[in-house]
């Protein structure tokens, strides 16, 4: 008999959860139950208000009378045994109808009910207190309790004392919002400024520091925490004395001390705000730490700097481009890629670090100037018109350029423009082809590649430009050289010399995709070519890149599998699925 029990117990607890997740007894509206409106509610996007709208409705139309218990329930929801088990057993005993929602789904259904009911739930606010006494339960019954009005005043003020960390923290926004004195809630909150937890003190800090009306209170409480061996509250306090302006002037030789000293955070936060607290000696302080001081501080002083001495900004960050030391140079190009590519003077500047021995900063250097180039190409536009090149029927040879088939390659009209356009062409194309833009005199592959398809879509009226191309593969930029040889492709046969020297030109890419190229269908329509081919890829398979050699063998055995298996190529197994 008593071997049946946990069954019989089981069954029970089943029967009681269907009974209270059951929607036939939960309040409705439009024939739709209370927790269709509420999910409706918290799953609305942006850009369905509508439909948030239309569930805000719905659950006023259900009424707080009504809502409010299914409410508490909700928030009231522990984890257990059975919940445990259905959430892992629901669906494999075909149970699923009894699959409870989450722990978190039903208490984010009961803050959104709040939300919604706002002040109409005030009448909850005793029960939602008892709930503070669980540990597990405090938290969401605090976020509740912030949106039922003033009637939570005496609940949110225990909340500050709540063994919950999360809680107490919490409790500082709303318990604002329904205590009527600055007085009292400051006196309220600033036992939390010795909170043991860290993120309650910097909460507390900044609920103190939003009392920007009374500075006869907030101050004095504020100060004494600048001193705090907390970095994060020291950089906290520092960053809420700014709020304040001039009247935390008070505060101005210990947040200069702060910025001079060797704790970072604290320094950022203090430099930002000395400009407000202390403006009249902010130029000297965000000077010195520019041209002299911690060089990982750099950014904040000339961020600082700037809106009030702009060319002296610039002017200190040139000179830390130009610095002996790699780490002040290494921040100061940091900091260079937050102005415009076209600042007077930066361009040489970073040129000049692009070029430094350390390769840390000149590949630093390299990305901010690509950074800047990009920036200024999406506020001023990405075509680039050269003067004297040829147009078609109103429009730029850049503009035809651009107009590229999804799959790769010129729009059918772009070709047709291109074969009505002048002698000059082909001349005009490959300069394109090599094309640098003129801030920073880095390649444009956006237009080097348009004047690949360029070339590609001319077919045989390009010949003339080959040996211009077969150089330009020479290049030591490896993305020219690669599309210089692309761009052969379209000529045919002609192209095959420049492909087949591609086997073994100085950049691996390029030997790479020339022997993609003669192993595809291209090279198929020229018999001779792909037999001369075959022997060079042979070659590839010694190549001293690895990538080289992955691709060459790929590309040998689509080739010539009997070749390839002489030269000990041997196929992939295929897997055999049981």
């Amino acid at each position: 008999m008593f071997k049946f029990a946990p069954i019989l117990a089981m069954s029970g607890w089943l029967l009681l959860l269907a009974c209270q997740g059951a929607e036939g007894g939960e309040p409705r509206h439009n024939g739709r139950p209370l927790k269709y409106w509420l999910h409706q509610y918290w799953l609305a996007s942006e850009e369905k208000q509508k439909e948030k709208a239309e569930a805000e409705v719905a659950i006023n139309a259900i009424g707080a009378k009504k809502a409010v218990p299914e409410l508490l329930y909700m928030a009231a929801v522990k984890d257990g045994p059975v919940r445990r088990w259905l959430e892992k057993n629901g669906e494999k005993y075909h149970v699923k109808f009894l699959q409870p929602e989450t722990i978190s789904e039903l208490q984010l259904d009961a803050i959104t009910g709040f939300e919604v009911l706002g002040t109409n739930a005030s009448f909850a606010t005793g029960k939602l207190t008892e709930l503070l006494q669980d540990n597990g339960l405090a938290f969401v019954a605090t976020r509740c309790l912030a949106l039922v009005g003033k009637t939570a005043e005496p609940a949110l003020c225990q909340c500050l004392t709540n063994q919950d960390s999360e809680v107490r923290e919490f409790a500082l926004g709303p318990l604002a919002s329904v205590t009527e004195t600055v007085e009292l809630y400051v006196d309220r909150v600033k036992p939390l400024l010795q909170d043991q937890d860290t993120s309650v003190r910097c909460a507390t800090i900044v609920a103190i520091g939003a009392q920007t009306q009374a500075p006869d209170l907030a101050l004095p409480l504020l100060l004494p925490e600048l001193d705090s061996k907390d970095n994060g509250v020291a950089r906290e306090v520092a960053e809420q004395l700014g709020n304040f302006g001039t009247n935390a002037a008070e505060s101005s030789p210990r947040l200069i001390l702060m910025a001079e000293g060797e704790r970072e955070d604290p320094a950022k936060a203090a430099l930002t705000a000395i400009p407000k607290v202390a403006p009249s000696k902010a130029v000297g302080i965000l000077s010195n730490t520019v041209a002299i001081g911690n060089p990982n501080l750099m950014y904040t002083a000339v961020s600082q700097l700037r809106p009030i001495q702009e060319e002296l900004a610039l002017h200190l960050l040139i000179e830390q481009l130009r610095s002996p030391e790699q780490l002040r140079k290494l921040r100061a190009v940091e900091v260079a890629a937050t102005y415009e590519a076209t600042t007077p003077g930066l361009a040489d500047a970073l040129k000049a670090a692009a070029k430094d021995s350390s390769s840390d900063l000149s590949r630093q250097a390299k990305l901010t100037m690509r950074g800047l180039v990009q920036k200024h190409k999406e506020k001023n536009g990405t075509r680039v018109d050269i003067a004297g090149e040829p147009s078609y029927e109103g429009k730029s040879l850049g503009e035809w350029l651009e107009m590229r088939e999804r799959e790769g390659g010129l729009a059918t009209n772009a070709v047709v423009a291109l074969n009505h356009m002048g002698t000059n062409l082909i001349a005009v194309l490959v300069g394109r082809l090599s094309y640098r833009e003129p801030i920073f005199d880095l390649p444009d592959e956006n237009v080097s590649m348009g004047a690949a398809f360029g070339l590609m879509a001319l077919k045989e009226k390009a010949v003339p430009a080959l040996p211009q191309l077969r150089s330009l593969m020479n290049s030591e930029d490896q993305g020219l050289a690669l599309r210089a040889m692309i761009a052969t492709v379209g000529t045919g046969k002609e192209a095959a010399s420049c492909i087949i020297a591609g086997l073994t030109n100085n950049h691996p890419v390029v030997r790479s995709e020339a022997a993609s190229v003669l192993s595809c269908d291209w090279s198929a329509q020229f018999p001779d070519v792909r037999e001369m081919a075959k022997i060079e890829i042979v070659k590839l398979l010694e190549d001293p890149d690895p990538d080289v050699r992955v691709s060459a063998t790929n590309d040998l055995w689509e080739m010539d599998r009997k070749l390839a298996l002489k030269n000990g190529i041997k196929p992939v197994p295929s897997v055999v699925h049981r």
